[in-house]
């Protein structure tokens, strides 16, 4: 770690914004970082649809903020997770609907990705084992993994559900499954609500808590792909290649 940091340009609502989402990602054709935004602006003229705004930052080519075409939904504040060139969200349009989304970093224009299917609530999106993966909460604390293919198609993972809930997690109403790490048994270690870990068995297609839930918690789990020890701003744009 060597303490750098670069501070971006202030956005031209100056957080006057209803939600703002962020996400971070890799162009991998001009080695540059881009920094995505998006906003959802209050529309005083109309009590049904919001403005929705998306600009984007590229670092070593640009000094400020590129308007760019937003998809019309609301990101919810959540920010965008990165995989293979592309940054990719789950939001809510007008009509409060689930929606996916995902930017390519090449040509920064937004596609619509279908889901899976109709089943499931609190769609939650990440990437593991080098894949998107999409988990749908089910009733009874029961979740569905969902794994995007190459073609762009969704694959169902496995569904499991979470044995003996306590009481204190009672309260996370949006709760959802994370996957982390495949373990050498073949075992997936997962966070759970972000306050617990448990463990998914693929043989016998059962969940084992591993930590005592009486004890209230919050954490969240981030994955570093490599460490680069040059210097920062000549990391972000691009005058060293990302390893």
């Amino acid at each position: 770690m060597t303490n750098e940091y670069f501070e971006l340009p202030k956005d031209e609502f100056k957080g006057n914004w209803l939600t703002c989402s962020y996400g971070f990602g890799f162009c991998p054709k001009t080695k540059h970082y881009k920094v995505v935004r998006n906003f959802t602006v209050e529309d005083r003229n109309s009590t049904v649809h919001n403005n929705y705004k998306s600009e984007i930052f590229a670092f070593g080519t640009r000094q400020e903020w590129t308007r760019i075409e937003s998809p019309s939904c609301s990101f919810n504040g959540c920010h965008g997770v990165y995989l293979n060139g592309g940054l990719h969200w789950v939001g809510q349009d007008d009509l409060h609907q689930d929606v996916i989304y995902g930017i390519n970093m090449e040509d920064e224009k937004y596609k619509h990705i279908p889901f899976p299917n109709n089943d499931g609530y609190f769609p939650c999106i990440g990437v593991f084992n080098g894949a998107l993966h999409l988990t749908l909460s089910m009733e009874g604390h029961e979740y569905t993994m969902w794994k995007m293919k190459e073609d762009g198609s969704w694959i169902k993972a496995f569904s499991a559900s979470i044995p003996d809930v306590s009481k204190n997690i009672l309260s996370f109403s949006q709760s959802t499954v994370e996957q982390i790490k495949i373990c050498k048994d073949g075992k997936i270690l997962c966070v759970w609500a972000g306050a617990e870990l448990v463990l998914y068995d693929p043989k016998t297609e059962k969940m084992e808590k591993l930590m005592d839930d009486t004890i209230a918690r919050d954490f969240s789990v981030h994955n570093i792909d490599s460490f680069n020890f040059n210097a920062f701003p000549d990391i972000l744009t691009g005058k060293i290649c990302k390893f």
